[in-house]
């Protein structure tokens, strides 16, 4: 009989071990995605309101704390022998719970913030979701402004309590259309910092031919007449080289304009697609004389996904041609369909050209998978090369990649009427990408978006290892982006 029990006792452990790491998955509506337990990494949320701190035990080590809408997530990884997830777990514990982290199919850790983003199937169920808020304990944290039906729930803290599993819950219970967990990224916004000492290379290399050609484009286009929509977490909207492009601006939180939120980073990506040129002043964008639509949205811990699908929409009415967006995520059926609502109806019919960078590998991931919204099929992925034409160490890849641009150490302006060459990563190499577009559209406005992403692929350069026997790689996609040769294989007539 003990032979037994030792035996049945191996066999629990093993069966625990395993299921510790087994995959699972999560619902987004009609499509699952697989993801992993890390076993050591754990989250506890609670209401911001409770006046106890979380305390960690000697041996834990703090990973992140998000500070998200009216609660608190401590991310962490496990110490040996750590009790502190059996102590916050107690059903004692008050409102509190704690659930893994995991990693996704694409390699990156992902915690789940304890939101879940819905899509009801009909506008007149309103009151249903009130009622399925009262059945699973949630509340509704937010709402779309441009679509009724896209809701974020948030899952009161109790001890027990796990956002995926509710989440899957939500989707097989059947009433609702989709239900899908929000999950923290590292990184969301797709830049990094590695300082240099260097000017606009990627507008002119004399060091080599290592750039876009755009100073040769701009005999034939500047942009004129071209609205491009960059969506970016603020803006300084009094930049000397940006306030005369802009054409309006709109902060997504807040629901005002003109954006009045600051970042060094929105204001070096709308300043790379379209700075103004020939003012004696800082730096000269890609399409200079394109007009700037600016979407000012929170990405911080509580970034809400309805509010990224809000910015494309918003961007999309106000009549953007194109959409450059430099924020990387987990993917969303938010911002999936603003992206088709984009592509399917944006230029009278004829589709936004959307572009958005790759991501850039994270301090706690290592994997180069490329990033939501870059790797939605509908979308220009793209990735950052440097000076010398090579694939940044930094920069994701993969199947959806389309073309690089120059995204390592680009002089940009940043607020304050300064400029510097400080930044690097996707990011930048993303609104080059989006100015080579507007340009193309000023010689041809009756494109549609896929004919346009035709010409860039078709006319990018082909840095090794790509050659006509290779002309496409998941580390290059179709070539460095070249903005002369794209403007002058433009045709000039509705004709493709």
């Amino acid at each position: 009989m003990k032979t037994i029990k030792i035996i049945l006792s191996l066999g629990m452990v093993i069966l625990s071990m395993t299921s510790a790491v087994a995959q699972t998955f999560h619902y987004a509506g009609d499509k699952k995605f697989p993801i992993e337990i890390i076993p050591n990494i754990k989250v506890i949320l609670c209401e911001d309101t409770i006046k106890t701190p979380i305390n960690l035990e000697k041996g834990d080590s703090l990973i992140k704390q998000l500070n998200l809408k009216n609660s608190l997530a401590v991310v962490y990884r496990e110490g040996e022998n750590s009790r502190t997830c059996e102590r916050y777990s107690d059903k004692n514990a008050g409102n509190i719970c704690v659930y893994p982290a995991y990693i996704s199919d694409t390699g990156d850790m992902i915690v789940p913030t304890g939101c879940i983003e819905t899509i009801l199937r009909n506008e007149a169920d309103t009151i249903l979701l009130k009622e399925i808020c009262k059945e699973y304990d949630c509340v509704i944290s937010s709402r779309s402004q441009y679509h009724t039906t896209w809701n974020t729930l948030r899952m009161k803290p109790k001890p027990g309590r796990n956002p995926v599993i509710l989440s899957n819950t939500l989707q097989e219970d059947g009433r609702l259309e989709v239900a899908c967990p929000i999950f923290w990224m590292t990184d969301m916004l797709q830049i990094s910092y590695d300082p240099e000492t260097t000017k606009q290379w990627s507008l002119y290399n004399p060091d080599s031919s290592i750039d876009i050609s755009v100073s040769s484009a701009w005999n034939y286009a500047t942009g004129r007449n071209i609205k491009i929509g960059v969506i970016d977490s603020g803006f300084d909207i009094e930049q000397e080289d940006l306030k005369q492009r802009i054409y309006d601006s709109y902060d997504l939180e807040t629901k005002s304009s003109p954006c009045r939120k600051i970042s060094e980073h929105g204001t070096r990506c709308a300043g790379i697609v379209a700075a103004t040129r020939n003012n004696d002043k800082g730096i000269a964008g890609v399409a200079p004389d394109a007009t700037l639509l600016l979407a000012s949205i929170p990405t911080g811990d509580s970034m809400d996904t309805n509010i990224l699908g809000d910015a494309f929409d918003w961007c999309r009415k106000k009549g953007a041609d194109v959409i450059s967006c430099s924020i990387g995520l987990r993917y969303s059926s938010y911002v999936e369909r603003a992206i088709k609502d984009a592509v399917d109806s944006g230029r009278n019919g004829r589709g936004c050209i959307i572009v958005a960078a790759a991501g850039n590998i994270g301090s706690i991931d290592n994997t180069k998978t490329i990033l939501y919204p870059a790797s939605d099929p509908l979308v220009i992925a793209v990735g950052n090369i440097n000076k010398d034409g090579l694939i940044s160490r930094s920069s994701r890849y993969g199947k959806n990649m389309w073309v690089v641009a120059p995204g390592t150490n680009i002089m940009s302006p940043i607020p304050g009427n300064k400029y510097n060459d400080e930044a690097s990563g996707t990011s930048l190499a993303c609104p080059h990408v989006a100015g080579v577009a507007a340009l193309i559209l000023q010689r041809n406005p009756y494109l549609s978006w896929q004919q346009v992403r035709e010409i860039i692929a078709d006319t990018a350069v082909k840095l090794p290892p790509l050659s006509e026997d290779e002309p496409w790689n998941e580390y290059y996609g179709y070539g460095l982006v070249n903005a002369y040769n794209a403007v002058t294989n433009t045709p000039r007539s509705t004709k493709f």
